[in-house]
């Protein structure tokens, strides 16, 4: 009986995962139009414009890669108002990597919203941001 329990909860655990995962692919931002729309619900008083953040999710689709930044919409959205962030990724690029700075930034793309330089900025983050993400 304790065995047949454990391995209900194992399948549900299973189905919820796989439920998660499918849901959070399909809100994933993979034209300009579903990034605004995204960012429009997290940042309505935003005074960029759709055009400029249809731009913008333009240069860092060229950037990063349709993938990628389609993972980092659905985590964040806000990410298409950041400053920087081809500067802020450089700099995690140069202390990881391109394809380690890559996967942290895709999993935690709020770090792309910190300065390049000084207190908490991506040039002071440690090993640790990395391995934390």
């Amino acid at each position: 009986p304790q065995h047949a329990a454990a391995m209900r909860a194992w399948a549900l655990a299973l189905a919820m995962a796989a439920v998660t995962a499918s849901c959070a692919s399909a809100l994933r931002a993979t034209t300009p139009a579903s990034a605004v729309s995204a960012f429009r619900r997290v940042n309505s008083k935003s005074p960029m414009s759709d055009a400029e953040l249809e731009k913008r999710f333009s240069t860092l689709s060229t950037y990063f890669g349709d993938e990628a930044l389609g993972a980092m919409l659905a985590v964040e959205p806000s990410v298409l108002s950041f400053r920087d962030v081809e500067g802020v990724f450089e700099v995690y690029e140069e202390k990881w990597g391109r394809e380690k700075a890559l996967g942290v930034v895709t999993r935690n793309p709020a770090l792309l919203g910190v300065r390049r330089t000084g207190y908490g900025s991506a040039e002071a983050a440690g090993g640790d941001a990395g391995a934390m993400s």
